[in-house]
């Protein structure tokens, strides 16, 4: 039987500060997104550890910057979104580095606030300063396109699939264009102006899945954005995280745990409570039947996919998590997930690569029980 404390810790390692970005693994290397505030300017630092032993390979720093997007197209080609941290001297960026962390090509101009971009084929796309798509090439960071938006863009990487862009909004919108830019369709949800559709959007078969900062999951046809069904989850009004899904569910992250949802009708399949809110940052992960999630009561969770039943008790740090869970391999250790704490503490911990080869959880010791009997009552929910 394995219980938290005999869980194999592979490596960890302590940073001051984290970015709200998650870690990003890139071949070999984990990239870690940090601020340093240390310095006469604010400044974004990426550090690039070893998955094998978490080392430090190389650093880059970017001044009068922070970090709002970071995505790895290949082990060689990392794609960094830079947002001004100085109205007067910093510029909005986004550039394009290579494994060793040398700088490849940067597109700026006279912006300030740039979103994380996503990439099809050999094209880049992202967002400025909210109101204009850029497209760019991504072999050499040549503008092919920039088009004015009918709505204000998020911060939130587009989603691509098939040739088409779906792109969350700051506000109840939700924008389609094609390829080059044109607007195909336009989703408007019927609800007050404080409401954002802003994480970016999961496309699975015919449907497309998006959240609301007000606790709502909707299901749009991808073909005209004709709504199919919308459902509340979690506290009232409470904002929710991006969905994932492993084609047999939806899974989502609210202020009282985590929901595993039908992607026919928005029934919920299963609610596993937790303590205290999982973070709308933290977004669940989910791999070979395992859903793994971070929460705020410290808590990293490998949960059944089919059943939400726990497949090993909560491995817990030292301060609250806000960051999702990130699943590598870690060199001949093999495969692993990285957990990253409030404090700046960062954990590699040896995982079983299928739902299948987790130890069943073993007995709760009385003391575990009534802090979970506790924390059900605390939700309302009946013990």
């Amino acid at each position: 039987m394995l219980d938290a404390g005999n869980l194999e810790i592979l490596w960890s390692a302590k940073f001051d500060t984290f970015s709200a970005l998650p870690p990003l693994v890139a071949g070999d290397l984990l990239l870690i997104p940090t601020r340093d505030s240390g310095r006469s300017t604010e400044c974004a630092v990426l550090h690039a550890l070893g998955l094998d032993d978490g080392g430090v390979r190389w650093e880059q720093a970017f001044d009068h910057a922070r970090f709002s997007g970071l995505v790895a197209v290949a082990p060689d080609v990392i794609l960094v979104s830079l947002t001004s941290a100085d109205l007067l001297r910093g510029t909005g960026a986004l550039l394009a580095l290579d494994a060793a962390g040398e700088e490849r090509w940067r597109w700026t101009a006279a912006v300030q606030r740039v979103s994380a971009p996503a990439v099809a084929g050999d094209t880049v796309y992202f967002t400025v300063d909210t109101h204009t798509l850029v497209i760019l090439d991504l072999a050499s960071g040549q503008e092919r396109a920039c088009v004015p938006l009918a709505a204000n863009a998020s911060f939130a990487a587009p989603a691509l699939v098939d040739g088409v862009v779906y792109l969350p909004c700051r506000g109840p919108q939700l924008l389609v264009l094609t390829p080059q830019g044109e607007l195909h369709w336009r989703f408007d949800l019927d609800a007050a102006g404080s409401t954002w559709l802003s994480k970016t959007p999961l496309v699975h078969d015919a449907r497309l899945f998006t959240v609301s900062n007000r606790g709502e999951v909707l299901a749009l046809a991808r073909r005209d954005g004709a709504l199919q069904w919308r459902v509340k989850i979690g506290p009232v009004g409470k904002p929710l995280t991006a969905p994932i899904s492993d084609g047999e569910r939806l899974y989502i992250g609210a202020r009282d745990g985590l929901y595993a949802l039908d992607l026919s009708d928005g029934r919920a399949a299963w609610h596993f409570p937790t303590a205290r809110k999982i973070d709308p940052q933290a977004r669940p992960v989910v791999h070979n039947g395992v859903v793994y999630a971070t929460c705020h009561d410290r808590h990293l969770y490998a949960l059944d996919a089919a059943t939400g039943k726990e497949l090993w008790p909560p491995y817990t740090v030292e301060r609250r998590l806000e960051l999702p869970p990130v699943l590598a391999t870690c060199g001949a250790a093999g495969p692993c997930v990285i957990v990253a704490d409030r404090g700046g503490a960062l954990t590699a911990i040896a995982r079983p690569p299928s739902a299948a080869k987790h130890p069943m959880l073993s007995p709760l010791s009385f003391a575990d029980l009534e802090i979970r009997l506790f924390a059900r009552q605390e939700m309302g929910y009946p013990v």
